[in-house]
């Protein structure tokens, strides 16, 4: 027996050839079962060479025909990339920006974590009380330009923001303060840090948030969680 290896496009085919006698059937039997397990190509590609190379009919119908063989091949070629159907397409890797993306936080509670509210606003109370230790940092509820930075009798060190809307915001009792008059702020920069300045009886922010020079409940503009 003569054994050799065709290789047709992508495919290596093995086909075996032995002599016909006169009293002996046609042995010419392409090894092909190996073609038929790749899993390339279309549907009709796939099922084609299933049906050719592995029932017994087409065997006797091509009598080992190459020929034959090489025309099949070449009327179901392997699909490439851009005509391949959407289950078998190319898998294209898109390489991820390397730049940060940048977000511009509009609101948010002045400290970090939870809103802890140890008084609330009311008529004899002009803003909100946050729970918090000394040295806990404390941010702008929302951006804008520092007003005043400096010392109250009442409210001890604080800050004073007037933001771009028409409203103005008061961070008092702190410890530090680490902004100056004049500059923008945003959310993502710290103000001061939480302390106990002033008339206080424990640490704590004191928050007041103002409307056209009117009091208004800082709850009301700040996201709360």
């Amino acid at each position: 027996m003569l054994k050799t290896t065709v290789n047709i496009g992508r495919y290596a085919v093995r086909i075996g050839v032995t002599h016909k006698g006169p009293h002996k059937h046609d042995k010419i039997l392409p090894a092909i079962k190996e073609l038929a397990s790749v899993r390339v190509g279309s549907k009709i590609s796939r099922l084609a060479r299933l049906l050719t190379f592995n029932g017994r009919k087409f065997q006797k119908v091509l009598g080992g025909s190459l020929a034959f063989l090489i025309i099949l091949t070449n009327m179901f070629p392997p699909i490439d990339a851009a005509s391949a159907a959407p289950g078998e397409a190319e898998v294209v890797a898109i390489q991820a920006a390397t730049a940060p993306i940048e977000t511009n936080v509009l609101r948010r509670i002045p400290v970090d974590g939870r809103l802890s509210i140890t008084q609330g606003y009311h008529a004899f109370h002009a803003g909100v009380d946050i729970d918090g230790v000394t040295g806990d940092p404390i941010y702008p509820y929302t951006s804008g330009k520092i007003e005043y930075a400096g010392r109250d009798f009442f409210l001890g060190n604080m800050g004073k923001v007037k933001h771009a809307d028409g409203y103005e915001s008061v961070y008092a009792h702190l410890d530090k303060i680490s902004v100056k008059a004049g500059q923008d702020i945003t959310t993502a920069e710290k103000l001061g840090t939480m302390g106990n300045t002033g008339r206080s009886f424990g640490d704590h922010l004191h928050l007041e948030v103002y409307k056209d020079g009117r009091h208004v409940n800082p709850t009301s503009v700040m996201p709360i969680r």
